[in-house]
């Protein structure tokens, strides 16, 4: 015999897997109201009755021909919309607070990890020193018009206060790196003379000359960019000279490079969580 406890539980989780992917309610809704209005506004304004379309009921001709009836009707079908969308506002953002849960508890602690990892790899394998820090950018909305860089996720050497820095998009080694705007970017920026500084480089504004360590000598950015969009930037810097060489040689932009490309879809997640999209 078929077990109909488990046949149950298969059509409650199949409905509600339906209702939560699909969201019929929502557009049922907006069909209805739709449909109605077009109706209700055709025949107000053509003076439609009963015998020209036998098929609309008499008591939809008596709404309409009721100048009154016909607003008020016509204002509880806008509300009926703006309940149907505050719904499924509320659902949605349920959802997000959900996911942005997740995202604190287990990506960005798992991308911290990762970053730990990549540095230790660089460490053992390219003779860098312990000076070096990494820290992983995606661009952020401050508002209508403005986007600035801000960190997501750090080594564990990087203090707590550099996350409330906030990078211009052409400001510092990062501006720099991300107007280059190529599919793949890897700029290495020495900012120890001033002199040898590119043309277009943005010094720091005071706010983040206060949050970022001011010993840093040197700093390599790495932007993989898809679909016309940053993935992210992937930010190497050091307070070591003798690091200086071997990231000015390039010795480690493979292995960095290797690392955004491949965790584009994360980085894209943590894109999202940072913008509340």
């Amino acid at each position: 015999m078929p077990n109909w406890r488990v046949t149950r539980k298969y059509i409650e989780y199949g409905w509600d897997y339906f209702l939560r992917k699909f969201r019929p309610l929502k557009y049922i809704n907006h069909v209805i109201t739709l449909s109605l209005t077009i109706l209700l506004l055709f025949t107000r304004l053509n003076g439609i009755v009963n015998r020209d379309f036998p098929f609309i009921p008499q008591a939809l001709i008596l709404l309409i021909t009721n100048k009154t009836n016909f607003y008020l009707f016509f204002i509880s079908l806008v509300i009926i919309q703006i309940l149907g969308w505050f719904g499924d506002g509320k659902q949605k953002s349920k959802e997000r607070e959900i996911l942005a849960d997740t995202i604190k508890d287990i990506i960005i602690p798992a991308i911290d990890k990762e970053l730990n990892e990549l540095r230790q790899k660089f460490i053992n394998e390219r003779e860098i020193t312990e000076n070096i820090r990494i820290s992983l950018f995606v661009p952020t909305k401050i508002n209508l018009w403005q986007w600035e860089l801000q960190m997501v996720c750090r080594t564990l050497n990087i203090p707590q206060k550099e996350l409330k820095a906030s990078f211009a998009l052409n400001e510092g080694v990062l501006g720099y790196a991300f107007l280059k705007n190529q599919k793949y970017c890897v700029e290495f920026v020495d900012v120890t003379d001033e002199t040898q500084l590119p043309d277009t480089y943005k010094p720091l504004k005071k706010d983040n000359e206060v949050l970022i360590n001011p010993k840093i000598k040197g700093v390599l950015v790495v932007a993989a960019f898809q679909e016309g969009s940053i993935a992210g930037l992937l930010a190497i810097d050091t307070e070591s000279e003798a690091d200086l060489k071997i990231m000015a040689k390039g010795d480690l932009n493979d292995d960095a490079l290797d690392w955004i490309m491949e965790r584009y879809g994360v980085v894209k997640i943590l894109w999202r969580n940072k913008n509340d999209i």
